[in-house]
């Protein structure tokens, strides 16, 4: 029995690697930047794997997983860490009920196998489409709607009567880029053409998921504020001009802070018990490389008495002076 365990958790950790070395390839040939984030040690404690980052600011956080269940801390890490780096949250797995070239989205995850990313990524004229509620969603592409409607001479009132849909959503769609239904896409090729459509992209997918996060937060908001923040970070952010803090439970960093410049740091709480010191460290390196990564400073809490051997410790692995070190006494 616990053989056959052990070969099921076996299989399952190169089938991660795999998918992992694939999104990496696709990330390597579309020119992204980007940093394999290693803690927590243990894979299923993990709500990140990597982050990824490119000059036209399609930017991810990805997590990779075998099945497409995603935990509360997971989902919630992923959110936050998007929005702090202004990025898009993603799930890859290989999970057989993923279709290739169609995106899930799922509280406000994006969850798609490999392929599709690799098609996103590499493939920009790829046709990829929406899963959302039930139904197919692709983009309308509001500046050929316009030149079409123009060329064809056709009113509002000509399309509304020859597509069935009703002015005041052609208006909309003629004022800026939306997410249509497949039918709706349908009604409008066969009578403008198929320019009128677009595919969903990276650009889309970060549109709709703050969309989609500014009406959950209206009801709840998870956001750190200054007045519920805990006496260490109160601390640290002391007289700082901090636009937003976004807290993180499985994942190396333990807070990302995003200052009114756009300018980023990190922050681990290396003061918690639950963590021997091997796995602060580790923690810590893996910290600074997302910190590298988006160019901020990465910030560590340590209280007086762990501080000597765990700044010992460090300076054997990492350069130290890329650490801002707070000592408290607790």
């Amino acid at each position: 029995m616990n053989s056959s365990k052990e070969s099921s958790h076996e299989d399952r950790r190169k089938k991660i690697r795999k998918v992992i070395e694939r999104v990496k390839e696709a990330l390597n040939l579309s020119n992204k930047d980007y940093v394999v984030v290693e803690f927590p040690i243990r894979y299923k404690e993990r709500s990140i794997d990597i982050v990824a980052l490119d000059n036209e600011g399609h930017n991810m956080v990805i997590r990779i997983k075998p099945s497409i269940t995603l935990s509360k801390e997971e989902i919630e890490d992923l959110v936050e860490a998007s929005l702090a780096l202004d990025a898009i949250p993603i799930m890859v797995s290989e999970d057989e009920s993923l279709y290739d070239n169609i995106v899930y989205e799922r509280e406000g995850i994006y969850v798609l196998n490999e392929r599709t990313l690799e098609n996103i990524c590499l493939r920009p004229t790829e046709l990829i489409a929406l899963y959302r509620k039930g139904d197919l969603y692709v983009s309308l592409n509001s500046k050929a709607f316009k030149e079409l409607k123009t060329l064809k001479k056709y009113t509002l009132s000509d399309l509304s009567f020859r597509t069935g849909i009703s002015r005041r959503t052609l208006f909309d769609y003629e004022r800026e880029d939306s997410i249509i239904s497949i039918d709706v896409a349908e009604k409008l090729v066969d009578v403008l053409g198929e320019e009128v459509v677009k595919t969903i992209n990276l650009k889309i997918m970060r549109r709709e998921f703050i969309r989609k996060i500014s009406k959950i937060r209206m009801n709840r908001n998870r956001s750190s504020k200054l007045s519920t923040l805990n006496k260490k970070l109160r601390i640290l952010i002391k007289d700082r001009n901090v636009e937003s803090i976004h807290h993180l439970r499985k994942s190396a960093p333990d807070f990302i802070i995003k200052d009114e410049e756009r300018s980023f740091e990190t922050i681990v709480d290396a003061t918690m018990r639950k963590y021997t010191l091997r796995e602060v460290i580790k923690k810590i390196i893996e910290t600074v490389k997302i910190t590298d990564l988006i160019s901020g400073k990465t910030n560590i809490i340590v209280n007086q008495e762990r501080s000597r051997v765990l700044i010992d410790e460090l300076s054997t692995q990492i350069n130290i002076n890329k650490l801002d070190i707070v000592k408290i006494n607790e």
